[in-house]
């Protein structure tokens, strides 16, 4: 994502979209600049999750963690960590790749399935894993 942006920073113009409706159609417009903020956050969350996932033992479980089912729970809630990384790093990657090629006239909108793919992707998958942990009590 990072060396997507820095490659393709110079070709932009000054204003790009900045924010997509439900319809993934851009309705805000701003500077250029500011795609390296969601580039930034994309990168905060990905090493603060990172960093979390050493520390499952902190996490709130939805089932009482005993000597006997501790590493089981604890595997699924980090397995469940990179999980929600690896959706969000593509999620973010992907608005940051769409709006650059947007902004160099590719075309005129995320498209209507990015929200909902990307939301039952995240949703889903945390849904799996909290299924999964209650089923491994």
């Amino acid at each position: 994502m990072w060396v997507f942006l820095l490659a393709n920073y110079s070709d932009l113009p000054e204003v790009i979209p900045q924010h997509y409706n439900a319809y993934g159609k851009a309705d805000d417009f701003g500077s250029k600049s500011n795609l390296f903020i969601l580039a930034g956050i994309a990168s905060l969350l990905n090493i603060g999750l990172s960093a979390l996932k050493k520390y499952p033992h902190h996490y709130n479980y939805s089932v009482e963690i005993t000597k006997e089912n501790a590493i089981r729970q604890y595997a699924i809630a980090t397995r469940m960590l990179r999980y929600v990384k690896l959706i969000l790093v593509l999620i973010f990657s992907s608005l940051v790749i769409k709006t650059i090629f947007i902004a160099k006239g590719g075309s005129h909108e995320l498209g209507f399935w990015f929200l909902p793919i990307a939301l039952v992707c995240l949703v889903g998958s945390i849904a799996y894993f909290i299924i999964l942990s209650i089923r491994s009590k």
